[in-house]
């Protein structure tokens, strides 16, 4: 579904699918936040052909977390040539296609995929006429990033399972799945302080799980810490 003119939501929980995805319009292309579980790619292509977005001309895959039901279909993007964007430390749960030899969570699967670009630290991505301001936020996993973009005038967040926003009207803001081998509460809460302080406004929310969130007044990112100090200390 389209969100705002050039951004598209092309599979989650609205398609019976786990993880959501979302697709950016740029000057010389497509650029894909996330990819959903494995499974969903028939969801992708379908959303994408009815929007009339060419998948071969994706240039790049940005990924939130290393989990399976974030990165489940980026090897077929990556096989069209888009280069895959993924915080180091996670980059190994890509290549090997599960979430580690020691993790009991056997029935976490993805096709593997090698990713292009590494992110061990804030920084910069410039795509096409976009720049993606990165922010590493470990926690939920050790290679966490989130995403910020201004496009159209305003700041787009994309949050993956840092936290989640659900609930009737989007009251409900939570932090995400703690069955990761590097899940840290500590480093979570301290991710949380530093994003706090920054200070961020954005127009609009987009997480890996439930539902967007729209305007700025409805700080999100405070909400999303107080439930982390109160919940996973």
């Amino acid at each position: 579904m389209q969100i705002r003119k050039g951004l598209y939501h092309i599979t989650g929980a609205a398609w019976g699918s786990l993880g959501e995805a979302y697709c950016l319009t740029h000057s010389e292309g497509y650029v894909l936040i996330d990819m959903g579980s494995p499974g969903a790619l028939k969801n992708i292509l379908e959303n994408m052909d009815y929007w009339g977005i060419d998948a071969s001309k994706v240039t790049h895959v940005l990924i939130t977390h290393g989990h399976d039901d974030h990165v489940g279909d980026a090897y077929y993007f990556k096989n069209l040539g888009a280069k895959i964007v993924v915080g180091a430390s996670d980059a190994p749960m890509l290549e090997a296609g599960n979430l580690g030899i020691d993790s009991p969570c056997t029935n976490h699967k993805m096709p593997p995929c090698k990713p292009d670009i590494l992110i061990e630290k804030d920084c910069k991505l410039t795509i096409g006429n976009l720049e993606f301001e990165i922010l590493s936020t470990p926690g939920h996993t050790n290679g966490t990033l989130l995403y910020l973009v201004n496009y159209n005038s305003e700041l787009i967040l994309f949050g993956g399972d840092m936290f989640n926003v659900f609930g009737k009207w989007g009251e409900d803001v939570l932090t995400g799945w703690k069955g990761d081998l590097s899940y840290s509460s500590e480093k979570m809460v301290n991710s949380f302080a530093r994003l706090y302080k920054m200070n961020y406004k954005p127009d609009l929310v987009l997480c890996g799980h439930g539902i967007p969130r729209f305007g700025r007044d409805v700080e999100v990112i405070r909400q999303a810490y107080a439930f982390c100090i109160k919940n996973d200390r």
